[in-house]
């Protein structure tokens, strides 16, 4: 386990009693008020659908149950390996071509990933290579409940071709996922000339 979370697809769990009592008891898990598990072990598997799953060990015994501890399963990754796909991470700008003469002379960068990828939400960075390079730099984080996106703006003073890399990384397991786009600067401005006859 890792800062609160299970690193991988699945865990097992184990419930035991401290002592013997009487009459004699044992360790048992439930979901609720439904028994899960086998002889006290509890394997438990990242749900899409549930990624926060809750189990409590209680004592069992001919005289009841007695309440124990609460295991709230919260998973890191979605495979043993904690990779985040290449094709998961989306990345896409509000325009390839940007005039810097124009009013709106800048580039909105959105890079997204799905929530069914990841696992908790991730850290987003970005970094810029051109004549006006910029190293990793955090953008503005949101999340839709289907996506976890960021935005970065860029309007640099110089002209040129920029590439802007996304870096999604899981916090937890500490694996990333890279995703670029490129964007051309035009700094040649012409202003228009209106001919006038007498």
């Amino acid at each position: 386990m890792e800062r609160g979370y299970f690193i991988g697809k699945s865990t097992r769990c184990t419930c035991r009693a401290t002592s013997d009592g009487y009459p004699r008891g044992s360790g048992q898990w439930y979901k609720g008020d439904q028994t899960v598990g086998t002889n006290g072990d509890l394997d438990i598997t990242y749900n899409t659908n549930n990624p926060e799953q809750v189990y409590t060990c209680e004592g069992k015994s001919a005289l009841g149950r007695k309440p124990g501890s609460t295991v709230r399963a919260k998973f890191a990754c979605k495979d043993m390996m904690c990779f985040i796909d290449p094709d998961s991470v989306q990345i896409e700008s509000s325009s390839n071509k940007v005039n810097l003469c124009d009013n709106n002379n800048q580039a909105q960068v959105t890079c997204e990933i799905s929530r069914d990828h990841v696992s908790p939400a991730p850290t987003f960075s970005f970094s810029v290579d051109g004549p006006r390079s910029q190293g990793p730099q955090p953008g503005t984080d949101s999340s839709d409940g289907i996506y976890y996106q960021s935005r970065f703006s860029l309007s640099p003073d110089v002209g040129g071709q920029y590439q802007v890399t996304c870096r999604v990384t899981n916090s937890v397991a500490n694996t990333w996922q890279d995703k670029s786009t490129q964007i051309t600067f035009n700094s040649e401005c012409y202003k228009r000339l209106d001919k006038t006859f007498c």
